[in-house]
Formats: structure tokens, C-alpha cells, sequence
């Protein structure tokens, strides 16, 4: 059958008028990648109550791009309820295949910092790292105090990098539009009041204010550990010495307690590019 369809080939001896005694090939239009997975998801719901002895284990569902349909995934199949009065709502499933930088947030973050001495960062990436539930705990920045942040950098003209590093330009100092520069801003603006005047070469911005001192120095501790930890992987070093470093940013960085739960799937699977129920 597969080959007829790559081939556009008649498959011989298949009499039109023969009713098929078994489902074969099911084919469903649906309006986007979203939709067809919770058609699947009631599909596989009626065949494990229409066909005895089938269980999530011997299903095995294969994607195109299982990149892009991954989190898709896990927003149907593991936001489903769990059923009343014995019926099964909840299908138990694995995802399989995915690279370790979407498969494992933890190691996708670890990835982006190890590459930390060759480029710059962004504030949109630095705020995405914080999204990270094992570093957004650590450091007790939940997502209502991350908008806040999110705010106050982009107020404080955060741009590009971390600390000074050189000169971009005949008139611009190397410290502006980096965190650090941000940062200063946003506690003389804590500090001072309204209006205050420039202090050195920093004009002081408003926002963070009573209690959001907290907030402003957990942020700080962040970008000062991320600055620090990138001059770090800058410099040569054994192999031991290497995973001496990265555990010890495990511990740093990862709250113990959430970097171990990788998107709780509850069995195994055994195809690559596919997640099976």
C-alpha cells in the first residue's frame, strides 16, 4: 500500500467492490497540526474501547516534524482529564527523538551559556533562560515578577550583552545598552528620587520600587552569575575539570528539585522522530 501511494500505482488484485472487514487507512482533514492531534487523541480513545486488549504501549504515532508538533503534544495529550467513573481520558505517553536542546530544557540552556564566550546575548534570550522552571525557581523569579523585569530592562535601554566588553562605536561607550548598564539605572532609580539628576555617565530610570528591591537584586544575582560563569568557559580546561564545572552549575543555577523532571512521560518507547502512547 505504501509503495502504490509513493508510486501512484494501482495495487492489483483489490476488488472496489469488496468491504473491507478491518479499519485500514484512515484519512482526516483538519486546519491545523493542533487540531490533528486531538483528533488522534479521540481516535486512539475509541480504538482502546472498541479493540480488546490494545494498550498505549503498542501504539506508535511517526511525524514529519516532531520538532514542531512536540510541544503541540504535550499541550493535548498531557492536558487531558483524567476521566470519571472509569472512563479513560488521560492517554499515558513518550515522546522519543527530539535533540537534547528541545527534548531536556535544562541542557538546552546549558548548551546556549557553554557558547557564551563567542557571541553576545540579547534581552529576549536572557529573558527566555529565565522562563527555564529549574532557573526561575532557583533564583524565586516566577512569571508575573519575569513581565515585570521584562519591563524594566527594556525601560532601562538593555540591548546587548552582559558586562562592558569594547568599544561598538566612536560614540558609543562600551558599557551602554549592556545589562550592567541597565542594571545601574534601574538601582539609581530605586535609590534617587524622581527626577533624579545623571550620576557619572548613568541617567536613572524609574520603575522598581518598596519591595521590588527583591525582585531587582535577584535579576542582578542572575546576570552577575551568567557573567561570571561565561568567563569561566573562556578559559582551557581538563576534561575532570569540565564536568567539575558543569555540575557545579547544575547546583548554581537548576533547582534540584525540578531540573530532574524532564516532561513527565511514563513509558518507554522504541522509534526515533515519534512519540507512541
Amino acid at each position: 500500500m505504501q509503495n502504490a501511494i509513493l508510486n501512484l500505482k494501482e495495487v492489483a488484485g483489490l476488488d472496489e467492490a469488496h468491504e473491507a472487514l478491518e479499519p485500514g487507512i484512515e484519512i482526516h482533514v483538519c486546519h491545523s497540526l493542533s487540531r490533528q492531534l486531538e483528533v488522534l487523541h479521540d481516535r486512539l480513545l475509541g480504538w482502546f474501547d472498541e479493540i480488546e486488549g490494545l494498550q498505549p504501549s503498542d501504539v506508535l504515532v511517526a511525524f514529519p516534524d516532531l520538532a514542531a508538533a512536540g510541544p503541540l503534544i504535550d499541550g493535548v495529550f498531557g492536558t487531558a482529564p483524567a476521566g470519571v467513573a472509569g472512563e479513560r481520558r488521560r492517554i499515558p505517553y513518550r515522546i522519543t527523538g527530539l535533540p537534547p536542546s528541545q527534548a531536556n530544557p535544562v541542557a538546552r540552556v546549558l548548551l546556549d551559556w557553554l557558547a557564551l564566550p563567542e557571541r553576545s546575548v540579547g534581552a529576549p534570550e536572557l529573558i527566555e533562560w529565565l522562563r527555564v522552571d529549574a532557573v526561575a525557581a532557583r533564583y524565586g523569579i516566577d512569571a508575573v515578577a519575569l513581565e515585570t523585569a521584562q519591563t524594566w530592562l527594556a525601560a532601562a535601554g538593555a540591548r546587548r550583552g552582559l558586562t562592558p566588553s569594547v568599544v561598538t562605536g566612536a560614540d558609543v561607550p562600551a558599557a551602554r545598552h549592556t545589562f550592567s548598564d541597565a542594571l545601574t539605572r534601574l538601582f539609581l532609580g530605586y535609590a534617587l528620587p524622581d527626577g533624579g539628576a545623571p550620576v557619572d555617565e548613568w541617567l536613572p530610570v524609574g520603575g522598581p520600587q518598596g519591595s521590588d528591591a527583591q525582585l531587582l537584586g535577584r535579576l542582578t544575582r542572575f546576570v552577575d552569575d551568567i557573567d561570571a560563569f561565561g568567563e569561566r568557559i573562556a578559559t582551557a580546561r581538563t576534561p575532570q575539570a569540565w564536568t567539575q564545572l558543569l555540575l557545579d552549575a547544575l547546583t548554581q543555577f537548576f533547582e534540584s528539585a525540578i531540573r530532574g523532571l524532564n516532561r513527565r512521560r511514563p513509558f518507554d518507547t522504541r522509534c526515533t522522530d515519534a512519540f507512541h502512547g
